[in-house]
């Protein structure tokens, strides 16, 4: 016992060192201050194993302790699904469904911005889907609009992409399956614009949750 005092004593004492980190800078995106926004990771491609509710979802396998990776949709807020304790929101079963709908089983890509995890260790994401799988997926008049609108991101080529796509975080929010997620605390994203454009045509056009819910 007397020999191993040392080595606890050290052990308590002991702190990790600061490593550098050094963020991912994307192809220029101008910011509000007119400078290239720094994002914190490249895009890559993932399979959609399965949902958790209408703004997250798990990559690779489903459930994080067999392996999967949970990812968090930015900018949006789906209604909460039932919990133990607390019932269902309203719309937030039919969101769900529909982001499953959507994505399950599907190859995306995903973008990022300044920050890649949120407090839970979820991978905060926006969702790009090729426009040719988007059209025999989506809503069509939702696709319709999202297409006319010249406010709301849909052919954003980035990365290597060098097909037109669709950001499906918008159309959640357009269709009414969703709300901005729009903290005070929460810094403005790379596509806030599209994002207040999309969630106010939703509101203008009572769409989905609009029409619903109180």
């Amino acid at each position: 016992m007397r020999n191993l005092l040392p080595v606890l004593l050290a052990a308590a004492c002991y702190r990790p060192p600061d490593l550098p980190t050094t963020p991912y800078e994307a192809p220029p995106l101008i910011s509000d201050e007119n400078s290239p926004v720094r994002i914190c990771a490249p895009e890559r491609d993932v399979r959609v194993a399965c949902t958790v509710d209408g703004d997250t979802f798990d990559g690779f396998t489903c459930g994080e302790s067999f392996g999967g990776e949970r990812f968090r949709m930015l900018g949006i807020d789906a209604p909460e699904t039932e919990k133990p304790d607390k019932a269902a929101d309203c719309y937030a079963d039919i969101a769900a469904q529909e982001l499953s709908r959507v994505l399950t089983n599907r190859f995306v890509t995903l973008a990022f911005d300044r920050t890649c995890t949120d407090v839970y260790g979820r991978t905060l994401a926006y969702v790009w889907m090729d426009l040719d799988e988007a059209r025999n997926l989506l809503d069509p008049r939702v696709l319709d609009e999202l297409e006319a609108s010249a406010d709301i991101v849909v052919s954003d080529t980035g990365g290597t992409s060098s097909t037109a796509r669709v950001l499906i975080n918008t159309y959640m929010l357009l269709a009414g399956y969703a709300r901005r997620f729009d903290e005070e605390w929460v810094e403005p994203l790379r596509y806030e614009a599209e994002m207040i454009a999309a969630e106010r045509l939703a509101s203008v056009r009572a769409n989905g949750l609009w029409a619903a819910c109180e």
